[in-house]
């Protein structure tokens, strides 16, 4: 939840820091999918939010608000056009996700993730397989429950259950997006008796995630942290092999879509770098880009689609809840 996406367009926008609760922080395509059966992987024929988009008049399609406005109007035409179509419904739940880490205060906030929830609830009753309803309604819940203050409590046992779900069916979807909600969604709320928190909990879906996608680079950072924040320092080693993994990762995830994401987490790996530095001796390496220089991957090392299309790390974002969060 911090993708992701998840932290995961997200956080300068969608998850480079987009994500998760008490707040919780919270990490593909258009074509049709049966029922039971995963979606299959987007390609610009077959899914209108992967295929270009033509600029809007005076802004940059480096413009993470725009960007994630005109994918989440391209999802909501195509739902309106085919209701009953799977895949058209789980990437409205994506789209306006997205979208929902620009709004500009709770009610729209609120109104977005109501408007994909809408969506989710019946088509999840009648595709029980499909594992990317669940995923994005649990997302959706994510965002609302920001919106409230007590009322996200319910909220937060709900997207428990749905990242679950989620990761029974498909738990490589979205780059190990369940095992990392569940992580985020366990290390940010509250503990007993309030909400669900636990460190145990969190440490296990965190080093699951990075244990599934391993070249990840949001996986790493959220373990990482999260290591730092329960006091260890000891982390030369996972911070060492993030700094391996940074190059390939800047070709494999390349694009104009993952400009946020990477802004996102170069921000963060700078921050790890200076709080590990006594421990460490990291430095920064001026060499290792912030982000892909190209918004197209050399022909040499394209960049397949990864599992749900994730083209920008969605992150559950922090929620409102009855206790801040344990540190």
């Amino acid at each position: 939840m911090r993708n992701s996406p998840r932290r995961p367009v997200l956080r300068p926008g969608l998850s480079g820091p987009a994500t998760l609760l008490v707040a919780l922080v919270l990490p593909a395509a258009f074509a049709a999918a049966a029922p039971g059966l995963p979606p299959a992987p987007a390609t610009a024929e077959s899914d209108p939010v992967q295929a270009p988009l033509p600029a809007s008049p005076g802004r940059s399609d480096n413009d993470p608000r725009a960007q994630a406005e005109r994918l989440f109007q391209t999802a909501v035409a195509a739902h309106a056009r085919d209701p009953d179509n799977v895949t058209n419904t789980w990437y409205l739940g994506r789209a306006a996700f997205d979208r929902a880490e620009f709004a500009r205060d709770p009610a729209e906030r609120a109104a977005l993730a109501e408007q994909a929830i809408a969506a989710l609830r019946p088509a999840l009753a009648r595709h029980t397989n499909v594992a990317a309803l669940p995923y994005y309604l649990g997302m959706n819940l994510g965002q609302l429950a920001r919106t409230r203050s007590l009322g996200a409590l319910p909220l937060v046992r709900e997207m428990e259950t749905l990242f679950q779900r989620a990761r029974e069916l498909d738990e490589q979807f979205d780059e190990a997006g369940p095992d990392r909600n569940l992580g985020l969604l366990y290390l940010e709320a509250p503990g007993w008796p309030l909400s669900i928190g636990h460190r145990g909990r969190a440490r296990h879906h965190l080093e699951r995630a990075v244990t599934l996608a391993p070249n990840y680079p949001e996986n790493r950072l959220n373990l990482l942290e999260a290591r730092l924040r329960w006091g260890e320092r000891d982390l030369h080693a996972a911070l060492d092999q993030l700094e391996r993994l940074w190059p390939a990762a800047c070709v494999r995830y390349a694009g104009t879509t993952w400009v946020a994401a990477w802004a996102d987490w170069e921000r963060r790996r700078q921050a790890l770098r200076v709080k590990l530095q006594p421990a460490t001796g990291a430095q920064p390496n001026p060499s290792s880009p912030a982000e892909p220089k190209s918004s197209t991957p050399p022909p040499d090392r394209p960049a397949p689609p990864r599992p749900g299309g994730r083209r920008r790390s969605r992150r559950l974002r922090r929620l409102p809840a009855a206790a801040p969060p344990r540190r």
